[in-house]
Protein backbone atom coordinates (compact mmCIF):
# COMPACT_ATOMS: atom_id res chain seq x y z
CA UNK A 1 0.00 0.00 0.00
CA UNK A 2 1.65 3.47 -1.09
CA UNK A 3 2.43 5.85 1.99
CA UNK A 4 1.07 9.57 1.27
CA UNK A 5 1.76 10.96 4.82
CA UNK A 6 2.76 9.07 7.29
CA UNK A 7 2.05 11.31 9.97
CA UNK A 8 -1.73 11.58 9.02
CA UNK A 9 -1.51 7.42 7.60
CA UNK A 10 -0.24 6.45 11.18
CA UNK A 11 -2.99 8.47 12.55
CA UNK A 12 -5.92 7.04 10.87
CA UNK A 13 -4.36 3.54 11.63
CA UNK A 14 -5.03 4.20 15.30
CA UNK A 15 -8.25 5.65 14.50
CA UNK A 16 -9.23 2.47 12.89
CA UNK A 17 -7.76 -0.35 15.65
CA UNK A 18 -8.22 2.32 18.18
CA UNK A 19 -5.01 2.68 19.69
CA UNK A 20 -3.91 5.24 21.79
CA UNK A 21 -2.27 8.46 18.88
CA UNK A 22 1.39 8.16 18.11
CA UNK A 23 3.11 10.62 16.83
CA UNK A 24 6.49 10.44 14.30
CA UNK A 25 7.98 13.00 17.00
CA UNK A 26 7.10 10.56 20.17
CA UNK A 27 8.29 7.57 17.88
CA UNK A 28 11.41 9.13 16.76
CA UNK A 29 12.56 10.73 20.32
CA UNK A 30 11.77 6.76 21.59
CA UNK A 31 14.54 5.40 18.84
CA UNK A 32 17.26 8.39 19.58
CA UNK A 33 16.50 7.73 23.30
CA UNK A 34 17.06 3.77 22.78
CA UNK A 35 19.90 3.96 21.07
CA UNK A 36 22.12 5.78 24.06
CA UNK A 37 23.16 2.25 23.63
CA UNK A 38 24.98 2.16 20.69
CA UNK A 39 28.35 3.62 19.73
CA UNK A 40 28.74 7.03 18.14
CA UNK A 41 28.72 5.74 14.89
CA UNK A 42 25.57 3.60 15.34
CA UNK A 43 24.16 6.41 16.38
CA UNK A 44 24.66 8.67 13.48
CA UNK A 45 23.39 6.45 11.57
CA UNK A 46 20.22 5.85 13.80
CA UNK A 47 19.88 9.37 13.43
CA UNK A 48 20.46 9.77 9.66
CA UNK A 49 17.36 7.30 9.25
CA UNK A 50 15.14 9.15 11.81
CA UNK A 51 15.69 12.96 10.10
CA UNK A 52 12.55 14.05 8.66
CA UNK A 53 13.88 16.88 6.18
CA UNK A 54 15.67 17.53 2.90
CA UNK A 55 18.10 19.82 4.48
CA UNK A 56 19.17 17.59 7.53
CA UNK A 57 19.57 14.47 5.26
CA UNK A 58 21.63 15.87 3.32
CA UNK A 59 23.93 16.40 6.35
CA UNK A 60 23.99 12.47 6.94
CA UNK A 61 26.73 11.99 4.27
CA UNK A 62 26.63 8.14 5.66
CA UNK A 63 23.12 7.79 4.37
CA UNK A 64 24.69 8.38 0.52
CA UNK A 65 26.47 4.70 0.98
CA UNK A 66 24.68 1.73 0.70
CA UNK A 67 26.27 -0.25 3.26
CA UNK A 68 25.07 2.40 6.05
CA UNK A 69 21.61 2.54 5.06
CA UNK A 70 21.20 -1.38 5.59
CA UNK A 71 22.76 -1.66 8.72
CA UNK A 72 21.17 1.65 9.81
CA UNK A 73 17.81 -0.22 8.69
CA UNK A 74 19.07 -3.69 11.14
CA UNK A 75 20.10 -1.12 14.16
CA UNK A 76 16.38 0.47 14.16
CA UNK A 77 14.67 -3.49 13.44
CA UNK A 78 17.13 -4.15 16.71
CA UNK A 79 15.58 -1.71 18.50
CA UNK A 80 12.12 -2.25 18.29
CA UNK A 81 12.43 -4.59 21.18
CA UNK A 82 14.55 -2.53 23.44
CA UNK A 83 12.31 -0.85 25.54
CA UNK A 84 8.54 0.37 25.92
CA UNK A 85 9.60 3.33 26.19
CA UNK A 86 8.44 4.97 29.35
CA UNK A 87 6.80 8.06 29.42
CA UNK A 88 10.13 9.73 31.05
CA UNK A 89 11.73 8.97 28.01
CA UNK A 90 9.99 11.84 26.53
CA UNK A 91 9.86 14.00 29.45
CA UNK A 92 13.54 13.86 29.28
CA UNK A 93 14.10 15.05 25.57
CA UNK A 94 10.90 17.71 25.19
CA UNK A 95 9.58 20.52 27.38
CA UNK A 96 6.49 20.46 26.19
CA UNK A 97 5.83 16.73 27.96
CA UNK A 98 6.88 17.77 31.47
CA UNK A 99 3.67 19.68 31.46
CA UNK A 100 1.85 16.74 29.63
CA UNK A 101 1.86 13.10 30.65
CA UNK A 102 2.65 10.97 27.76
CA UNK A 103 1.13 7.17 27.63
CA UNK A 104 4.12 4.62 27.33
CA UNK A 105 3.92 3.47 23.68
CA UNK A 106 2.37 -0.52 23.44
CA UNK A 107 2.42 -2.83 20.87
CA UNK A 108 -0.99 -3.02 19.16
CA UNK A 109 -2.83 -6.24 19.83
CA UNK A 110 -4.63 -6.72 16.32
CA UNK A 111 -7.52 -9.20 16.16
CA UNK A 112 -8.04 -11.00 12.86
CA UNK A 113 -10.99 -12.37 11.35
CA UNK A 114 -10.55 -16.41 11.94
CA UNK A 115 -10.06 -17.85 8.43
CA UNK A 116 -12.28 -20.84 8.10
CA UNK A 117 -10.78 -24.40 8.79
CA UNK A 118 -11.37 -27.83 6.97
CA UNK A 119 -13.80 -28.31 10.04
CA UNK A 120 -15.61 -25.06 8.84
CA UNK A 121 -16.37 -26.99 5.52
CA UNK A 122 -17.03 -30.48 7.13
CA UNK A 123 -19.87 -28.89 9.36
CA UNK A 124 -21.63 -26.30 6.77
CA UNK A 125 -21.93 -29.17 4.32
CA UNK A 126 -23.68 -31.16 7.06
CA UNK A 127 -25.86 -28.60 7.65
CA UNK A 128 -26.60 -27.96 4.23
CA UNK A 129 -27.68 -31.56 4.46
CA UNK A 130 -29.94 -31.26 6.94
CA UNK A 131 -31.48 -27.74 5.21
CA UNK A 132 -32.29 -30.04 2.08
CA UNK A 133 -34.18 -32.61 4.42
CA UNK A 134 -36.40 -30.02 5.85
CA UNK A 135 -36.18 -27.91 2.63
CA UNK A 136 -35.70 -30.00 -0.71
CA UNK A 137 -34.57 -28.24 -3.88
CA UNK A 138 -36.68 -27.98 -6.69
CA UNK A 139 -37.30 -26.38 -9.98
CA UNK A 140 -39.70 -24.22 -8.45
CA UNK A 141 -39.19 -23.79 -4.47
CA UNK A 142 -38.92 -20.67 -2.73
CA UNK A 143 -35.70 -20.06 -1.15
CA UNK A 144 -35.57 -20.90 2.38
CA UNK A 145 -36.60 -18.49 4.90
CA UNK A 146 -33.41 -16.71 6.93
CA UNK A 147 -35.05 -18.28 10.51
CA UNK A 148 -35.27 -21.90 8.96
CA UNK A 149 -31.57 -21.39 8.09
CA UNK A 150 -30.55 -19.91 11.05
CA UNK A 151 -32.53 -23.19 13.12
CA UNK A 152 -30.33 -25.40 11.20
CA UNK A 153 -26.78 -23.38 11.77
CA UNK A 154 -27.01 -20.21 13.44
CA UNK A 155 -22.81 -19.46 12.18
CA UNK A 156 -23.82 -20.54 8.68
CA UNK A 157 -27.32 -19.38 8.29
CA UNK A 158 -26.63 -16.55 5.57
CA UNK A 159 -23.93 -18.91 3.67
CA UNK A 160 -26.66 -21.81 3.72
CA UNK A 161 -29.61 -20.00 1.89
CA UNK A 162 -27.17 -18.10 -0.60
CA UNK A 163 -25.90 -21.91 -1.25
CA UNK A 164 -29.77 -23.31 -1.41
CA UNK A 165 -30.21 -20.47 -4.54
CA UNK A 166 -26.74 -21.27 -6.14
CA UNK A 167 -27.92 -25.18 -6.30
CA UNK A 168 -31.59 -23.88 -7.23
CA UNK A 169 -29.86 -21.85 -9.88
CA UNK A 170 -27.89 -24.53 -11.30
CA UNK A 171 -30.74 -26.96 -11.58
CA UNK A 172 -32.80 -24.26 -13.35
CA UNK A 173 -29.65 -23.70 -15.73
CA UNK A 174 -29.38 -27.35 -16.49
CA UNK A 175 -33.40 -27.39 -17.37
CA UNK A 176 -33.23 -24.34 -19.41
CA UNK A 177 -30.25 -25.93 -21.47
CA UNK A 178 -32.33 -28.88 -21.94
CA UNK A 179 -34.71 -26.97 -23.68
CA UNK A 180 -32.56 -24.23 -25.26
CA UNK A 181 -29.78 -27.15 -26.09
CA UNK A 182 -29.08 -26.50 -29.77
CA UNK A 183 -30.63 -23.03 -29.98
CA UNK A 184 -29.98 -19.54 -28.32
CA UNK A 185 -32.81 -17.97 -27.38
CA UNK A 186 -33.29 -14.62 -27.16
CA UNK A 187 -33.64 -12.60 -23.88
CA UNK A 188 -37.59 -12.10 -24.89
CA UNK A 189 -37.79 -15.42 -25.65
CA UNK A 190 -36.22 -16.79 -22.53
CA UNK A 191 -37.79 -14.97 -20.26
CA UNK A 192 -41.27 -15.94 -21.87
CA UNK A 193 -40.38 -19.60 -20.94
CA UNK A 194 -39.02 -18.94 -17.38
CA UNK A 195 -42.44 -16.95 -16.88
CA UNK A 196 -44.39 -19.76 -18.24
CA UNK A 197 -42.27 -22.38 -15.97
CA UNK A 198 -43.69 -20.29 -12.85
CA UNK A 199 -39.71 -18.64 -11.91
CA UNK A 200 -40.04 -15.58 -10.85
CA UNK A 201 -37.31 -12.94 -9.70
CA UNK A 202 -35.35 -14.09 -12.83
CA UNK A 203 -33.95 -11.10 -15.09
CA UNK A 204 -30.71 -11.09 -13.67
CA UNK A 205 -30.29 -14.72 -13.67
CA UNK A 206 -31.77 -15.02 -17.68
CA UNK A 207 -28.73 -12.57 -18.12
CA UNK A 208 -26.58 -15.27 -16.58
CA UNK A 209 -28.00 -18.16 -18.67
CA UNK A 210 -27.70 -16.01 -21.88
CA UNK A 211 -23.84 -14.91 -21.26
CA UNK A 212 -22.59 -18.62 -20.80
CA UNK A 213 -25.34 -20.44 -23.57
CA UNK A 214 -23.67 -23.10 -25.15
CA UNK A 215 -24.59 -25.40 -27.68
CA UNK A 216 -25.07 -28.80 -25.67
CA UNK A 217 -25.93 -32.81 -26.22
CA UNK A 218 -25.43 -35.38 -29.10
CA UNK A 219 -25.75 -34.23 -32.65
CA UNK A 220 -28.09 -37.15 -32.68
CA UNK A 221 -30.48 -36.33 -30.20
CA UNK A 222 -30.70 -32.70 -31.07
CA UNK A 223 -34.88 -33.83 -32.65
CA UNK A 224 -35.25 -34.82 -29.03
CA UNK A 225 -35.36 -30.86 -28.39
CA UNK A 226 -38.97 -29.33 -28.40
CA UNK A 227 -38.22 -26.20 -29.51
CA UNK A 228 -36.13 -27.70 -32.77
CA UNK A 229 -39.16 -29.54 -33.14
CA UNK A 230 -41.64 -26.55 -32.81
CA UNK A 231 -39.02 -24.25 -35.22
CA UNK A 232 -38.90 -26.95 -37.77
CA UNK A 233 -42.65 -27.09 -38.18
CA UNK A 234 -43.42 -22.96 -37.81
CA UNK A 235 -40.59 -22.23 -39.63
CA UNK A 236 -40.01 -18.78 -37.96
CA UNK A 237 -36.09 -19.26 -37.41
CA UNK A 238 -35.01 -16.11 -36.49
CA UNK A 239 -31.44 -14.55 -36.70
CA UNK A 240 -31.26 -15.16 -40.70
CA UNK A 241 -31.43 -12.63 -43.57
CA UNK A 242 -32.67 -12.95 -47.24
CA UNK A 243 -30.60 -10.59 -49.85
CA UNK A 244 -28.73 -10.11 -52.94
CA UNK A 245 -25.14 -11.40 -53.14
CA UNK A 246 -23.12 -10.06 -55.67
CA UNK A 247 -22.32 -12.71 -58.16
CA UNK A 248 -24.49 -15.35 -56.34
CA UNK A 249 -28.52 -13.93 -56.41
CA UNK A 250 -30.11 -14.50 -53.33
CA UNK A 251 -28.53 -15.51 -50.27
CA UNK A 252 -28.81 -16.09 -46.78
CA UNK A 253 -27.09 -14.02 -44.27
CA UNK A 254 -26.61 -14.08 -40.53
CA UNK A 255 -28.37 -11.11 -38.38
CA UNK A 256 -26.84 -12.37 -34.98
CA UNK A 257 -23.97 -13.90 -33.70
CA UNK A 258 -23.89 -17.94 -34.30
CA UNK A 259 -22.18 -20.50 -32.24
CA UNK A 260 -19.99 -23.54 -32.88
CA UNK A 261 -23.11 -26.10 -33.17
CA UNK A 262 -26.03 -24.20 -32.61
CA UNK A 263 -28.70 -25.15 -35.64
CA UNK A 264 -29.19 -21.82 -37.99
CA UNK A 265 -32.43 -23.50 -39.82
CA UNK A 266 -33.68 -26.63 -42.41
CA UNK A 267 -34.28 -27.72 -45.53
CA UNK A 268 -36.85 -30.03 -45.24
CA UNK A 269 -39.36 -31.52 -47.79
CA UNK A 270 -39.87 -33.03 -50.60
CA UNK A 271 -40.05 -30.07 -52.77
CA UNK A 272 -42.80 -29.74 -54.97
CA UNK A 273 -41.95 -26.37 -56.61
CA UNK A 274 -38.39 -24.21 -56.89
CA UNK A 275 -39.82 -21.88 -54.06
CA UNK A 276 -42.32 -23.54 -51.86
CA UNK A 277 -42.54 -26.80 -49.62
CA UNK A 278 -46.06 -28.72 -49.34
CA UNK A 279 -45.98 -28.07 -45.63
CA UNK A 280 -45.49 -24.47 -46.02
CA UNK A 281 -46.80 -22.98 -49.55
CA UNK A 282 -47.12 -20.02 -48.15
CA UNK A 283 -43.75 -18.96 -46.62
CA UNK A 284 -39.96 -19.20 -48.15
CA UNK A 285 -38.33 -22.06 -46.48
CA UNK A 286 -35.30 -20.08 -45.83
CA UNK A 287 -32.65 -23.08 -46.27
CA UNK A 288 -33.35 -23.51 -49.85
CA UNK A 289 -31.97 -20.43 -50.71
CA UNK A 290 -28.40 -21.13 -48.78
CA UNK A 291 -25.57 -20.67 -51.21
CA UNK A 292 -22.99 -23.18 -52.06
CA UNK A 293 -18.90 -22.94 -51.38
CA UNK A 294 -16.63 -25.80 -51.07
CA UNK A 295 -13.80 -23.98 -49.19
CA UNK A 296 -15.89 -21.46 -47.03
CA UNK A 297 -18.47 -23.34 -46.27
CA UNK A 298 -19.78 -22.57 -41.97
CA UNK A 299 -22.40 -24.72 -41.68
CA UNK A 300 -23.10 -28.54 -42.27
CA UNK A 301 -26.54 -30.85 -42.75
CA UNK A 302 -27.83 -33.10 -40.31
CA UNK A 303 -30.24 -35.81 -41.55
CA UNK A 304 -33.46 -36.62 -39.04
CA UNK A 305 -37.14 -37.55 -39.99
CA UNK A 306 -40.43 -36.08 -37.69
CA UNK A 307 -43.56 -37.29 -37.58
CA UNK A 308 -45.53 -33.63 -39.34
CA UNK A 309 -49.00 -33.98 -39.30
CA UNK A 310 -49.01 -37.76 -38.68
CA UNK A 311 -46.71 -38.60 -41.24
CA UNK A 312 -42.84 -39.03 -41.05
CA UNK A 313 -41.12 -36.40 -42.87
CA UNK A 314 -37.22 -36.29 -43.81
CA UNK A 315 -35.52 -32.79 -41.87
CA UNK A 316 -32.09 -31.50 -42.69
CA UNK A 317 -30.92 -29.19 -40.12
CA UNK A 318 -28.10 -26.96 -40.56
CA UNK A 319 -25.22 -26.75 -37.67
CA UNK A 320 -22.66 -24.51 -37.58
CA UNK A 321 -19.18 -25.61 -37.66
CA UNK A 322 -17.83 -22.34 -35.74
CA UNK A 323 -18.30 -19.55 -34.94
CA UNK A 324 -20.98 -17.13 -37.31
CA UNK A 325 -20.74 -13.07 -36.87
CA UNK A 326 -23.02 -11.07 -37.86
CA UNK A 327 -23.61 -10.12 -41.46
CA UNK A 328 -21.94 -13.36 -42.41
CA UNK A 329 -22.98 -15.01 -45.36
CA UNK A 330 -24.06 -18.51 -44.38
CA UNK A 331 -22.39 -21.43 -46.56
CA UNK A 332 -22.33 -24.85 -47.05
CA UNK A 333 -21.19 -27.57 -49.32
CA UNK A 334 -23.75 -28.76 -51.70
CA UNK A 335 -21.48 -31.90 -51.91
CA UNK A 336 -21.97 -32.64 -48.55
CA UNK A 337 -25.34 -32.12 -48.67
CA UNK A 338 -25.86 -34.81 -50.62
CA UNK A 339 -23.66 -36.97 -49.11
CA UNK A 340 -26.02 -36.53 -46.03
CA UNK A 341 -28.63 -37.68 -47.77
CA UNK A 342 -27.54 -40.83 -49.47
Amino acid sequence: MAIYNPSNDLMRLHSKYKLRSVTSQMARIAFETASKSLNDAERALVAGYLTHSSQTADKHYRMKNREHIVKGCQLLTSLVSVSRYQPRVFEERSSHAAHHAVPSIKEPTISLTRLPSVNDSKTFSKAFETLLQTHPLSLNGKRPEMKKCKAVSKEFQEKLSSQWAKKQFEMRAQHACTYFSRRKPTKEQLESWTSEQGWKNMAADCEKLLQNWAPSGSEDHIMDSKLIQTLVKSQKWRGLHIRECEGKGRGIISTRRFEAGEVLCDYHGPVVTPNRCVCHPEIQTIGRLLNHSEEKANIKPKYFSMEMDGEERDVILFLATRTLLVDEEVLFDHDFYRGALE
